[in-house]
């Protein structure tokens, strides 16, 4: 592995075209993710609207049927004050038409309105809520819609693992594929049930996104992984920013949905051709024949001197006893264990067999047995809940800074911008470790301080709405960091399938943040800020135990992992080590060469 690692880096710092075409080909999944919250929170936005209708002597009529200057009383009455009932007169004998007045919206002798007219801000828009009347009593589904494609990519994520059965390449272009071709037929599909339906499968991305952190990892050197690293979330941030644009300028939401798909497409539709699997990965994972042809093909075509590629040695019989002798070092150590459960298996596997085993080989149950590695794992996991659900809190509020929800996604993905390039000099500069704990700190204190930050109600932008964004500057850039910091410190072999086991978690946070919100709300207006940023400030303090991963290789295995030196969680070591140390492995003649 270590000559795959040097032949890696050598490529990395010969070609910065190499590393610059990889980069932004894996970035635009990034941008794609952006695109898909924000362009649907902006395509829900609330928009002033009035009841369609009027009900004059018990019957239900057209608003714009009614002639105002029969109202007896036009001076008291508007339309505007009537959303979710309609209006009620009495005919006269004079002809004219009086209000009939209500005590309140909960009378039965209300009449719910079932039609409403728009006026939007900008003449000419329509968007989602609009189209499907997502006010009133169906104002809910505004936010189901988010809710859904949330889900989405929490279930999504269950798939991912399949990086570490089937490779980085080939997971990482169906899942992106899936969301792509979801997005396009949301253009075309008119039915809300078929829409509800897409956008869960649009959360489809969500794999691909996590799965490129390690691909891109594996593929660049550790000297660049600061600065590629926060590369591939700029291109979120382009998108995040862009929604912005892209929603105030495309005044309807179907031709805003056209505008992404093509975006998006430009990079897509290479995927094929342009990536190569990670030669990491295959070497890994035994196939070192693939992974000599994956560097060879990378140095051709970047025109680099193939020599050092050429000489390198490919043992596949080495590896393959390798292979059989930690299955039996495995199998030997788990005796204990599983000892009930061989006795009662059949020579010849049952399907449920079949998938145990395809599933310990995407996490092997000695990887369960290492406290070491559940550590790290927990850690991290922590880290990811506490950045997303502070992040996301945040992002989904369209009246964050001001009341034009436009403005405020590029305002706040504008921020995210410097964000970015901070995070990559503190990287390279500071280390992971050390500039998390200096941004999540600061970030959990200013949370908790904002409710106590005095700022008049007439004033749009003071005191407190700086300390607010300040926090979320601080933890995007803690978001930036965490996820190299996690993917670094995670072994090559169950990197991926650690890696999304975190996010999963992650993920469900993300979409629980805004119920938590509202029940938190709902105690004290002040708790979501003590919440959020008591987390932080804990997930700043756990990072002490932490090793630091900055000019260090990345482990291939657990047993590389530096840092934690704890005992193995299902045995107690001294007898698991003497149980390994059991083992007699058949002798076998390596081949002459």
């Amino acid at each position: 592995m270590s000559e795959v690692s040097h032949l890696t880096d050598q490529l990395s710092k010969a070609s910065w075209s190499y590393r610059w075409s990889v980069t932004v080909l894996l970035s635009y999944v990034t941008m794609k993710a952006a695109f898909d919250i924000f362009i649907l929170n902006l395509a829900t936005a609330n928009v002033p609207f009035h009841c369609a209708q009027a009900v004059i002597d018990n019957q239900t009529t057209e608003w714009g049927s009614v002639n105002i200057s029969e109202l007896a009383d036009t001076a008291n009455f508007s339309i505007l004050d009537y959303k979710c009932f309609a209006p009620q007169f009495a005919r006269e004998d004079n002809g004219r038409l009086a209000p009939i007045r209500v005590i309140n919206d909960s009378s039965a002798s209300n009449r719910p309105c079932t039609a409403w007219t728009y006026w939007p801000t900008e003449p000419g828009r329509r968007n989602m809520l609009m189209e499907y009347d997502f006010v009133c009593d169906r104002a809910y589904l505004a936010d189901r819609m988010q809710t859904i494609m949330q889900a989405g990519i929490f279930v999504s994520c269950c798939f991912a693992p399949l990086a570490d059965a089937f490779g980085r390449k080939l997971p990482f272009i169906l899942f992106a594929y899936i969301d792509l071709t979801s997005t396009i037929l949301v253009i075309f599909v008119r039915d809300l049930t078929a829409q509800m339906v897409l956008r869960f499968f649009m959360g489809f991305g969500s794999p691909a996104v996590l799965t490129g952190v390690a691909y891109l990892t594996e593929l660049i050197s550790e000297d660049y992984h600061g600065l590629h690293g926060n590369f591939y979330w700029i291109l979120w941030v382009v998108g995040y920013t862009t929604s912005g644009v892209i929603a105030y300028l495309v005044m309807e939401w179907r031709l805003q949905m056209v505008l992404v798909a093509a975006i998006i497409a430009t990079g897509y539709l290479s995927y094929p051709w342009s990536l190569i699997d990670s030669p990491k990965w295959l070497f890994a994972s035994g196939h070192q024949s693939a992974a000599k042809d994956s560097l060879l093909r990378l140095f051709r075509r970047h025109g680099l001197d193939t020599a050092t590629v050429e000489t390198m040695k490919v043992d596949e019989e080495s590896t393959k006893l390798k292979g059989e002798s930690e299955t039996l070092q495995s199998s030997q150590a788990n005796a204990e264990l599983d000892s009930d459960s061989k006795k009662r298996r059949r020579q010849q596997p049952s399907n449920f067999e079949l998938v145990r085993r395809q599933l310990s080989r995407l996490l092997p149950k000695e990887s369960l047995c290492q406290s070491k590695y559940l550590a790290v794992e927990a850690a991290f996991t922590v880290l990811f809940v506490a950045n997303a659900m502070s992040y996301f809190s945040s992002s989904f509020r369209r009246d964050f800074i001001t009341k034009n929800p436009y403005l405020n996604v590029v305002i706040s993905g504008a921020l995210e911008l410097p964000a970015a390039f901070l995070a990559w000099f503190l990287t390279d500069r500071c280390g992971r470790r050390i500039s998390n704990m200096l941004l999540l700190l600061p970030a959990g204190l200013l949370l908790i301080l904002v409710p106590f930050v005095p700022q008049p109600p007439d004033v749009t932008f003071g005191a407190k709405s700086a300390c607010a964004l300040l926090s979320k500057f601080l933890i995007t850039v803690s978001f930036c960091i965490v996820l190299i910091f996690g993917s670094e410190s995670l072994p090559t072999n169950i990197r991926a399938t650690s890696f999304i086991m975190a996010s999963q978690v992650m993920r469900l946070g993300q979409t629980l943040a805004p119920e938590l919100n509202g029940l938190l709300l709902n105690v004290n207006p002040a708790f979501p800020n003590f919440f959020y940023g008591g987390f932080c400030v804990a997930s700043g303090l756990l990072l002490i135990l932490l090793p630091e991963t900055h000019n260090r290789p990345m482990p291939d295995s657990i047993a590389d992992m530096a840092g934690l030196s704890l005992p193995d969680a299902c045995l107690p070591r001294a007898r698991r080590q003497l149980q390994l140390q059991s083992v007699e492995l058949p002798s076998r003649q390596s081949p002459t060469v």
